[in-house]
């Protein structure tokens, strides 16, 4: 006995004789009047219930057929509310046509409850709170004295302080290496900063970039956890680390922009993609007033900084591979592109250095001064060089100078030797 498709339904069905050519009797005297004429998808039938502890949907019978199609045909604002669960089923209606003839319709019927976001909401209130104090109390630029340069002669200084991860800990009696505390890292990237300038002292500096971000923060919520989730160690409360971490920027700029005018770029990282935006979001108001700081707060993954015949392309690194970076610079940054020589990605994540070429485009992997948690520790990412570097271009003449501040990552042992004592 074959099986036939219906030519009335299109429903496969098996024949059970060689004279049956449809699936039933109705389809047989063409009979489709019971079958429903309208849009399967009736808004007015579903759902919603909205209090302050949840948000109940239900759709019982729709086309739509996924939780991102529930969300964004509901306008669900994630960062007021998140998935508590979810259910769907599937079955198949027929609907006349206009011709007469029937349509096989996969319908769906959909059921969430939403609960409030409330950790993101009140960070997102303290955040927005911060904006407004620093657009309210936003200080007048402080007159600074620069040296004049020599026109076609000024330099760009580019400050790499990757990955700082402000609020890890990491403890030595753990983890087998050195201390790391918000302490610690303040005073690192306060020492790395001066060290780095000072080194690039003999040139005359016209222009300095600042990328921010890559992991600036150890943690992205107040639950100590990164931007996807991930538990991670922390020495102090969230509030309490991003509000320094603005404080020593802010003093950090200030103090560089009596070197030259300072331009910050924010680059987001994989623990730290919000509070990286809202940081740079801090900074913006803060330094509204300046005309010799500006901040690059655009909530793209990759951004691109061209001086002189130099571009230089920044991102942390993790999402997009090696090979594809080498494409997308010159699809993304056509006119900077053809108006460069010197090309160069500049990225974190891995914290240690390597340096690729392809194409006459350099790919730079840069170290980070940050020391080795529990985590790392653990599955033998342990022994980098942790290191800060400085870059400086000519306009023409593009890189002429690479500088390090160096922290030794020392064993037990080592600290005695060398003469270091152990916290």
């Amino acid at each position: 006995m074959p099986w036939l498709n219906c030519p009335v339904c299109n429903k496969r069905f098996m024949a059970t004789n060689g004279h049956q050519k449809t699936c039933s009797r109705d389809c047989r005297s063409g009979r489709l009047s019971s079958l429903p004429t309208a849009d399967p998808i009736l808004p007015s039938t579903d759902t919603q219930e909205i209090t302050d502890k949840h948000w109940k949907i239900s759709f019982p019978r729709t086309r739509i057929s996924s939780l991102e199609e529930l969300l964004d045909h509901c306008q669900v604002d994630l960062t007021k509310w998140r998935v508590k669960s979810f259910k769907i089923n599937k079955w198949e209606s027929a609907i006349k046509q206009e011709d007469g003839l029937p349509r096989i319709e996969p319908l769906f019927q959909v059921y969430a409850i939403l609960e409030p976001n409330k950790e993101l909401i009140a960070l997102t209130a303290e955040i927005e709170a911060l904006k407004k104090a620093a657009v309210q109390w936003a200080p007048k630029p402080r007159p600074v004295s620069r040296p004049r340069i020599k026109t076609g002669d000024g330099h760009l200084l580019e400050l790499s302080l990757r990955d700082m991860h402000f609020g890890k800990l990491a403890w030595h009696s753990e983890t087998g290496w050195s201390d790391y505390d918000t302490e610690l890292a303040t005073r690192a990237f306060n020492e790395a900063v001066d060290t780095l300038v000072e080194q690039a002292s003999p040139y005359p500096i016209a222009r300095i970039l600042l990328p921010i971000g890559e992991d600036f923060f150890q943690v992205d919520s107040p639950s100590n956890t990164t931007t996807s989730g991930t538990q991670v160690d922390v020495d102090s409360r969230f509030a309490k680390t991003y509000r320094l971490g603005r404080e020593i920027l802010c003093a950090t700029i200030e103090r560089l922009r009596e070197v030259a005018p300072v331009d910050v770029v924010m680059v987001a990282g994989n623990h730290d993609r919000f509070s990286n935006f809202t940081l740079g979001d801090s900074l913006e108001c803060w330094f509204r007033n300046y005309k010799d700081v500006s901040i690059d707060n655009r909530p793209t993954r990759r951004k691109y900084y061209h001086f002189g015949r130099t571009l230089l392309g920044l991102t942390h690194g993790e999402d997009v591979k090696l090979a594809q970076l080498y494409s997308l610079m010159p699809v993304e940054a056509p006119v900077e592109f053809a108006g460069s020589t010197w090309r160069e990605w500049h990225m974190g994540h891995y914290h240690k250095e390597s340096l690729s070429e392809m194409h006459g485009i350099r790919a730079r992997r840069l170290p980070s001064l940050s020391g080795t948690d529990a985590w790392h520790a653990a599955h033998g990412f342990v022994g980098n060089i942790r290191a800060a570097e400085s870059f400086v271009f000519h306009p023409t003449n593009c890189l002429v100078n690479q500088s390090y501040y160096h922290i030794p990552e020392l064993r037990p042992g080592q600290q005695a030797m060398f003469g270091m004592k152990k916290k």
